[in-house]
């Protein structure tokens, strides 16, 4: 998680695997965020917002964005939290009871 202050106010940047859904509906791609810069980055930032601040408007997380300082620290770590959501869909520690063989 990332915890951003700004205007005296805290955003607490995550990914969940519903957020994650909804960017890649969307059309967020990972592997097309050095392809085409100006769209994804502006989308996986706007993403991070989705779990604890869904209201907040556009135009705020865009000048959120642009007030950001060490932009390519925080998009390599935007980059490594939205992975590892995505990731967990293949985890296999999973304590769930659900089996399934081939037939």
């Amino acid at each position: 998680m990332i915890t951003i202050t700004y205007d005296d106010k805290k955003y607490l940047l995550t990914y969940t695997r519903e957020t994650a859904r909804a960017l890649q509906s969307s059309g967020f791609d990972i592997s097309e965020i050095r392809a085409k810069p100006n769209v994804m980055i502006p989308m996986l930032f706007r993403g991070a917002f989705l779990a604890n601040h869904r209201d907040v408007k556009t135009k705020v997380i865009d000048e959120i964005y642009d007030n950001c300082t060490a932009r390519a620290d925080l998009i390599a770590e935007l980059v490594s939290m939205y992975q590892e959501c995505v990731d967990s869909l293949f985890d296999e520690t999973s304590s769930g009871n659900a089996v399934w063989e081939k037939s």
